[in-house]
């Protein structure tokens, strides 16, 4: 259920469900996908837990911290748009803080970004040392954290590389032709060997910084191999906000 869709007499009987918000970016994701990847995903999959356990989704947080060179590819590449930190770790602060003053009391942040997830962390822990979050339980995950080795490199038969390279390669497409295929471009090259190193380095080094804006080729990427992804993911976050209602401790 969506939260915005909500009517203000309506809040109140929801408001002991757990609430996501699902954040993503606006990031170049190669020569197939859109720049809407990391939100789309973070979003689909944050409204398919809501649908399987009743729980509300808050609209998205579509604006990031900053693509680094050496994996959204930072400046090199057009639509790469983002925050500052500060404004980042501001907004992260003033959504928990006001979601929590309209009565919710069980957050999870479901994280699609890479490079915002240390920085929600941080807010949290800001929010925590001013005795902000006295009476509420939160969670701050990127989706893919819950996603074993083991299980992964079954489902994409032994293709996935790691997650530092999986920038707009196979998992991110595989989930992309389900939640939204329009999006998918079919008939651009899939191939792609990704980059050398994931240090970062000024001035950039040029062969660290993808020529195609992917880091890892996505061929080999189906719908299926979609599916089985979101529905483990699903079922391991589902799994983590039971033990988080299991535990009593606030604060």
């Amino acid at each position: 259920m969506k939260l915005a869709n909500l009517k203000t007499q309506e809040l109140e009987k929801h408001k002991d469900k757990w609430l996501i918000i699902p954040f993503g970016s606006i990031e170049q994701h190669g020569q197939r996908l859109p720049l809407s990847v990391d939100v789309d995903i973070a979003k689909s999959i944050s409204l398919e837990i809501a649908e399987r356990c009743n729980h509300l989704v808050a609209p998205p947080v579509i604006y990031s911290t900053r693509s680094l060179p050496n994996s959204g590819g930072g400046d090199s590449f057009m639509g790469n748009i983002h925050l500052s930190v500060n404004t980042f770790m501001v907004l992260t602060k003033e959504l928990i803080q006001s979601y929590k003053k309209n009565g919710f009391s069980k957050i999870l942040i479901l994280n699609g970004h890479y490079e915002n997830l240390a920085f929600i962390f941080e807010a949290i822990e800001q929010l925590k040392e001013d005795r902000q979050l006295n009476g509420i339980k939160i969670m701050a995950l990127n989706w893919w954290d819950v996603l074993p080795d083991s299980f992964i490199s079954i489902v994409t038969n032994g293709k996935f590389v790691n997650w530092s390279l999986e920038h707009a390669g196979m998992v991110e497409t595989s989930i992309q032709m389900v939640i939204n295929p329009d999006t998918v471009d079919v008939e651009e090259s899939v191939e792609n060997k990704g980059i050398e190193n994931s240090f970062y380095s000024y001035p950039i080094m040029q062969k660290n910084v993808s020529k195609t804006g992917s880091l890892s080729s996505s061929s080999g990427a189906t719908k299926e191999m979609g599916k089985e992804i979101i529905d483990f993911v699903c079922n391991q976050i589902m799994n983590l906000i039971d033990d988080m209602e299991g535990n009593n401790e606030f604060g």
